[in-house]
C-alpha cells in the first residue's frame, strides 16, 4: 500500500479533515490548528478495496479496479469512501468516472493527471473535488506554470520534491494546492518543513507512522502575508513609502487599488472620492494625475509595475471600474508581467473578462456575506462566478465564514480572507487555514517566528559521541533573528528519538532541531532542516 498524506491546513484538506461544523468566530479564532498530515490508501487490486471497513477512509486506486467489479460490489465498496484519488490519462475515462461515481456525490473525487487537456474534461463532472496536475518537466520556470494554470483552470499542481520546496511560496501566492512525492525520509522531511499542502509517500506502512510523528510536533503553518495597500497603519496607504515599508516587514504579497483620473492616467487609491485622504474633495476621475500629485503622493500603476517587476513579491491589483480593465491587461502585458500579478474584484465582469482578453493572468473574486452590502452576490452567483472564471475566492472575515467556507470549498477552495486589522487579528487567523490573509497591520507579524536555522552544528568528540548544541537561530517576517532553546531530534523510519547534549551515535544519522514556543494559548514549533551526522 501507499498513502497519500495531507497537511492539514493547506487546500485539499479543508474538506478530508475531520473537523466540528461551527458558524461561530470564537471557536474559528481560537482553534489554532498545527501542520498536520492525514492520509488516502493507495489500492493496487480488488481484493485490497474490499477489507475497507470504515466510512472515513479516504483511498487512491486506478479506475481499472472499478470497471472489475459487479454494480453491487462496487456500491459495497464506494458507500464505505469518503475521498477517492484517481491517477488518469485517458480522456475515455471521463464518461467511466462520470457513471461510476454520478450517485455519490458526497464522494470526494480528486482526479490526477500529467495530461491537461484530460484534466479539463473532467471539470465538468460534478463529483470531482479537485484536479491535480502531475507536473514533470522539471527545467520550467514557476511563472510559466502559473501561467498556464492559470489558462487551465486547474489550481493544484505536483512537483518534484525539491520543485515543491523552492517554488511552494510561489504557487501559494496565486492560492495553488501543491503536492509532492516524499521519495524517502529526508524528502519527506524537508517537505513537511516546507508546508507541501499534500505528500505522496511510497516507502510503505513505515512513512504513514513517520507522517504522525510529525504531526505530534505541531508545527505552524505560514500562511501568505498581503500587505492591504502597503503599510497603511505606518505610511500613508497605496504610496511607494508604504509598499516599501510592508516588503521590509515581510509582506509575500502587495495589495492595492486602481482608479482612472481626469486625463486617463490608471493610478493607485481605493476610494471614489479623495475627501478621506487628503485635505481636498471630489472624486478622483475630477483631477488629473498632476493636480493629485501635488496634494497626495500618488503613485500610477505603470510606474508601480515597473518598479516592482524584478522584486519577490506578487502584485494584486484590485480593480474597482469596469472601463480600466482594457488598459490595464494592456500595461501588463508589454512588460510580461502576466506571471507576476493578480487580480480581484467584487465584480464578475471584470473577471470575464480577464479570463477572457489574457487568461493567463490569475484572477481572485471578492466576496462579503452580508446581504446589505452593495458587493454582496449570492451563494449561487459566486459559485456560477467561481466556474466560469476559475477564480479564487478572497473572502470578507466575519462569523460566518466556517459556512462559506464548507459552501465555497472546491476548486482549491477559498483562499485569501480580508481585511485584519490588529494582532489579535493576526494571532487569531495565523494558523486557522486560509491560504493567505490580507492585512492593514503588516507590522504586527514581526513577532511571529517563522523559521528555525542551524548556526552551530553538532560536533563529533571521541568515542562516538556528538555534542548537540543548546540553540539555534529563530528567523523572523523582518529579518530580525533571535538565538533559542531547541531540542534536538534524530530522524527514524517511523518516529523519532530524543537527542541528550552528550548523545553517542554509533552509524550515520539524519537529525534535526526543534523549537517549541506558545501561539496563542498552544504549544506549536518549528523545525530545522535535516542534516547528516557521521564521523569522518
Amino acid at each position: 500500500m501507499v498513502k497519500v498524506c495531507y497537511p492539514k491546513e493547506r487546500g485539499i484538506n479543508q474538506t478530508m479533515r475531520d473537523r466540528k461544523d461551527t458558524n461561530t468566530f470564537n471557536h474559528l479564532s481560537t482553534n489554532i490548528k498545527s501542520y498536520n498530515p492525514s492520509s488516502i490508501l493507495m489500492i493496487n487490486n480488488p481484493d485490497q478495496l474490499k477489507t475497507i471497513k470504515h466510512r472515513s477512509v479516504n483511498v487512491l486506486f486506478p479506475i481499472s479496479i472499478l470497471q472489475g467489479m459487479t454494480s453491487a460490489e462496487r456500491h459495497f465498496i464506494l458507500s464505505k469512501i469518503t475521498v477517492v484519488a484517481i491517477i488518469v490519462e485517458s480522456d475515455e475515462q471521463v464518461d467511466l468516472l462520470d457513471q461510476y461515481m454520478s450517485s455519490y456525490l458526497d464522494i470526494q473525487v480528486l482526479v490526477l493527471s500529467s495530461n491537461l487537456t484530460t484534466l479539463q474534461g473532467y471539470r465538468r463532472l460534478l463529483c470531482v473535488k479537485e484536479r491535480i496536475w502531475i507536473c514533470n518537466n522539471t527545467e520550467a520556470k514557476a511563472e510559466d506554470l502559473i501561467a498556464t494554470m492559470n489558462r487551465t483552470g486547474i489550481r493544484s499542481i505536483m512537483l518534484k520534491p525539491r520543485d515543491a520546496v523552492d517554488n511552494l511560496i510561489h504557487f501559494h501566492k496565486h492560492a495553488f494546492t501543491v503536492w509532492s512525492e516524499g521519495r524517502d525520509t529526508t524528502d519527506l522531511h524537508h517537505l513537511v518543513r516546507a508546508g507541501v499542502n499534500a505528500i505522496l509517500v511510497e516507502n510503505g506502512d513505515y512513512s504513514s507512522k513517520l507522517i504522525s510523528a510529525y504531526e505530534r510536533l505541531h508545527i505552524l503553518a505560514k500562511p501568505i502575508v498581503i500587505a492591504h495597500r502597503g503599510a497603511p497603519q505606518l505610511a500613508a496607504e497605496n504610496t511607494l513609502d508604504s509598499f516599501e515599508r510592508a516588503l521590509k516587514l515581510g509582506a509575500d504579497v502587495l495589495e492595492t487599488d486602481i482608479r482612472r483620473t481626469k486625463d486617463d492616467r490608471l493610478i493607485l487609491f481605493h476610494d471614489t472620492t479623495i475627501n478621506r485622504t487628503t485635505s481636498s474633495k471630489g472624486p478622483v476621475s475630477a483631477y488629473t494625475f498632476q493636480q493629485l500629485k501635488k496634494i497626495h503622493p500618488i503613485i500610477d500603476v505603470e510606474y508601480f509595475l515597473k518598479y516592482f517587476k524584478n522584486a519577490h513579491p506578487l502584485l494584486l491589483l484590485e480593480v474597482k471600474e469596469r472601463d480600466t480593465v482594457e488598459d490595464l491587461l494592456k500595461m501588463i502585458t508589454s512588460l510580461k508581467m502576466e506571471g507576476r500579478v493578480h487580480i480581484q474584484s467584487f465584480d464578475p465582469q471584470v473577471l470575464l473578462k480577464v479570463r477572457k482578453q489574457n487568461p493567463a493572468i490569475g484572477v481572485s473574486l471578492l466576496y462579503t456575506p452580508y446581504k446589505w452590502s452593495k458587493n454582496y452576490l449570492s451563494t449561487r452567483f459566486v459559485k456560477d462566478t467561481l466556474a466560469q472564471t476559475h477564480a479564487a475566492l478572497n473572502y470578507k472575515v466575519s462569523r460566518r465564514m466556517n459556512q462559506f467556507d464548507r459552501i465555497f470549498s472546491f476548486e482549491g477552495g477559498p483562499s485569501f480572507v480580508w481585511t485584519l486589522q490588529s494582532k489579535k487579528d493576526v494571532i487569531r487567523f495565523w494558523d486557522s487555514g486560509s491560504y493567505g490573509l490580507i492585512m492593514d497591520c503588516i507590522q504586527d507579524i514581526t513577532t511571529i517566528p517563522l523559521q528555525l536555522m542551524i548556526d552551530k552544528k553538532p560536533e563529533y568528540q571521541q568515542e562516538n559521541t556528538w555534542i548537540m548544541p543548546e540553540k539555534a537561530v529563530v528567523g523572523f517576517s523582518d529579518g530580525s533573528t533571535k538565538r533559542v532553546k531547541v531540542q534536538w531530534f534524530a530522524q527514524g523510519k517511523e518516529d523519532f528519538t530524543l537527542l541528550t547534549h552528550k548523545q553517542p551515535i554509533f552509524e550515520p544519522t539524519y537529525v534535526f532541531c526543534l523549537y517549541r514556543f506558545e501561539f496563542n494559548g498552544q504549544t506549536r514549533s518549528l523545525i530545522s532542516k535535516l542534516i547528516s551526522l557521521k564521523r569522518h
